[in-house]
């Protein structure tokens, strides 16, 4: 959408960043605007996605468990600290989880966008203690149900959480990400793969 033309008209991309790059988050018009994206784990080890369907664009993508924008209203906690992150409303609106159902928030980094012309974009990892069968229930009476077409479950196990302490173990959790890729990485979003590239990180460095 940001590099559509109507005419001879500039498009947006080409409007926002006429010299090819992106602006300092300071003098950025996106800055006051961040993206959230969410990993969220069953309590026994399956990774929950989204399939993308009534969006503006990516439909039929594999999506991070939550994703959207904070607003303003978003903000009324204060002050805001990681533990609170799960009281964003877009886990509670796409899959229709409340926040007593999700512990463990944790940061796992943040990027700019580039395909939204620069918005920060901010990655969370978290958990919530239902089961898979309990999420697809909450999943099916959700305010905003409509914007996924499916909701699909990987199952990392208990790799996907134990200490990764020796070589030993952190072979099997590679191997347990590349059998996840093989799955999934065709239909994957850019959302959800700079997520997944985020937990591998943090699941390696984790002491």
């Amino acid at each position: 959408m940001l590099d559509a033309k109507i005419g001879k008209s500039e498009s947006l991309r080409e409007y926002l960043h006429s010299d090819g790059k992106l602006e300092k988050l300071s003098e950025s018009p996106l800055a006051n605007c961040l993206g959230i994206n969410i990993l969220l784990f069953t309590a026994d080890g399956s990774l929950i996605m989204k399939k993308r369907k009534r969006v503006a664009f990516r439909v039929g993508e594999l999506d991070p468990s939550a994703s959207g924008t904070v607003c303003r209203a978003d903000l009324s906690i204060s002050p805001i600290t990681l533990d609170k992150m799960q009281y964003f409303r877009e886990a509670l609106e796409e899959l229709g989880i409340t926040p007593f159902h999700i512990s463990k928030v944790t940061l796992l980094g943040v990027t700019r966008e580039l395909i939204r012309g620069g918005e920060p974009e901010i990655f969370l990892l978290a958990v919530t203690n239902l089961t898979e069968r309990q999420v697809e229930d909450c999943w099916q009476s959700a305010r905003d149900k409509h914007e996924a077409k499916d909701v699909i479950f990987y199952n990392f196990g208990r790799i996907g959480f134990e200490n990764l302490d020796n070589d030993q173990k952190k072979h099997s959790f590679l191997l347990k990400v590349d059998d996840f890729l093989e799955k999934h990485l065709k239909n994957a979003s850019i959302s959800l793969l700079t997520a997944i590239a985020f937990w591998i990180q943090y699941r390696l460095q984790q002491k």
